[in-house]
């Protein structure tokens, strides 16, 4: 009964409690560092959400203002780009 009565309490000669505690405290330590983080990244995200917002808003009152031929032009660049965008692709595929 000596004996169990100590382990349960923690006193136990065993040093394997204290590694246990150790290892706990280390990987607790690392959790609440993590959460940190991905609060981080959260309020990042966030962010960028608000100016790309803000950039698709900017960009919509930029073409509404065009002429049709201003938006012909703006049309035709962006294929151009698009068409770039998947020559790359292309190649990064094949390499």
């Amino acid at each position: 009964m000596g004996t169990e009565s100590r382990i349960y309490l923690g006193k136990s000669d065993d040093p394997k409690p204290d590694r246990v505690k150790l290892a706990l405290g280390y990987l607790e330590g690392r959790i609440r560092n993590m959460e940190g983080k991905i609060g981080e990244y959260q309020e990042q995200e966030r962010v960028l959400n608000r100016l790309l917002r803000t950039a698709e808003s900017r960009e919509r009152r930029k073409l509404r203002s065009l002429n049709s031929s201003q938006l012909g032009k703006e049309i035709d660049e962006h294929r151009g780009y698009l068409s770039k965008l998947e020559k790359e692709k292309k190649r990064r595929t094949r390499g």
